[in-house]
């Protein structure tokens, strides 16, 4: 009895009845959109304009785009309200039809929507707008180095600036034939400003310059980066003497009686200021002397090290040896010695005169030159037991020397 008296009271409850109709209104909504009408009608926008132009006939052409496409297309989609729904722009794909494009030139195209994913329940029913125009254009691409212009700047007195490089050395430039054709050179230009006592280093854009040095403002061009690094090398600057070492003076030797020069004797070079501050010669390297004749030239390469810089470009120097008060003479020898032989060896000579020695020494004594001794040194000579040829040292009294190499032929045999 009390229940139904509750359903009597709940079915003549005004608020209840009201909330129920609601819900049922929703539910027959509802079932009516999705199964009675399923033709929902919905505009999507923003969708972007592409096109291959990699593969195809465009790129068989060597084709390209001039202008950048619309990115704002709309189409009208129909379907299933609750699946269209959830679309949005990158869902489909607009795409121009490129049939009738056959060389360079502006063309009107029809534009093609499809979904990226096909449905069969979602039908596409227009597109808005339904052309494009388009411009086409041989495509071309060309390196440049690129050239770093240092401009309103000086650098502090004693420095020099060197030629300024970037990184990337070169870019690719793009675009159009006919615009890409009226660059002459990629510029970045520099400012570093008065007083630089520094290498300098920065970032700057890249200018497109013509033949006559004009920038130029080409909209379909584009660049593989678009700024480089810059360095300004900055160094300071000096003057060195040139200057050669000599080895093996013989001794007695008066280095009074032997005069040189060096040609050219200074050098133009820049670095680091704590190198040139440092810096009182630049060695070009050690002679000889027991090569040396009566008179001689010799080239020496220009030789840098750390960031030195040679300003004059020189490659090498000459240096004029004379010796003065000094002759030459041939002479030959009968003593001969062997030396350091080793234990359990013995070594007989087979050569009995060492002909042709030249012998050099002051001029007042080599009319009665001193006798000279040839030296066989066994300890680094010695190659098994049998003959052969051994080098020769030549000795010579104080304030002589001899040049060039001589041998003698040895017998060595073992001891019992």
């Amino acid at each position: 009895m009390n229940d139904k008296g509750f359903f009597y009271r709940l079915m003549h409850n005004t608020l209840f009845l009201r909330i129920v109709s609601v819900a049922a209104a929703f539910v027959i909504w509802f079932v009516v959109v999705v199964s009675v009408s399923p033709g929902y009608t919905r505009t999507v926008s923003g969708i972007p304009v592409t096109i291959d132009t990699k593969s195809g006939f465009l790129a068989d052409a060597g084709l390209g785009l001039v202008d950048k496409l619309n990115q704002n297309i709309s189409i009208d989609v129909s379907g299933p309200r609750t699946t269209i729904g959830r679309l949005s722009a990158k869902d489909f794909s607009v795409t121009p039809d490129v049939t009738p494009v056959t060389k360079s030139g502006s063309y009107t195209l029809q534009l093609n929507a499809s979904l990226k994913t096909p449905d069969s329940q979602i039908h596409i029913r227009s597109i808005s707008p339904s052309q494009i125009q388009i411009r086409f254009d041989t495509v071309a691409s060309k390196t440049f180095p690129v050239n770093v212009r240092v401009q309103n700047s000086k650098v502090a007195d004693g420095y020099v600036m060197e030629t300024a490089t970037a990184s990337p050395k070169e870019i690719i430039v793009s675009g159009p034939s006919a615009e890409v054709a009226q660059v002459a050179q990629v510029r970045a230009d520099v400012d570093m400003g008065n007083g630089v006592n520094a290498t300098y280093k920065t970032k700057a854009g890249l200018q497109l310059i013509d033949a006559s040095g004009s920038v130029l403002n080409l909209a379909h061009v584009k660049l593989s980066v678009s700024s480089v690094s810059v360095t300004v090398p900055v160094f300071k600057a000096g003057t060195v003497p040139l200057k050669v070492n000599f080895s093996n003076l013989p001794a007695g030797f008066d280095t009074k009686n032997m005069q040189y020069t060096v040609s050219p004797d200074m050098l133009h070079i820049a670095g680091s200021a704590q190198e040139i501050d440092s810096l009182t010669q630049i060695n070009l390297g050690t002679i000889d002397f027991r090569t040396l004749s009566l008179t001689n030239k010799i080239v020496l390469p220009v030789t840098l090290t750390g960031t030195l810089q040679n300003l004059d470009n020189l490659s090498s120097a000459t240096v004029s040896i004379d010796l003065l008060d000094t002759v030459t003479q041939a002479v030959n020898t009968q003593d001969i010695q062997v030396v350091n032989v080793p234990s359990g060896y013995r070594v007989q000579l087979r050569t009995k005169q060492i002909n042709g020695i030249q012998l050099y020494g002051p001029a007042a004594q080599m009319a009665t030159p001193a006798a000279v001794t040839a030296v066989v040194d066994m300890s680094t000579a010695l190659n098994g037991t049998g003959q052969y040829v051994v080098p020769v040292t030549i000795s010579t009294p104080s304030g002589f020397w001899a040049t060039g190499n001589y041998t003698a032929v040895v017998q060595v045999s073992k001891t019992k």
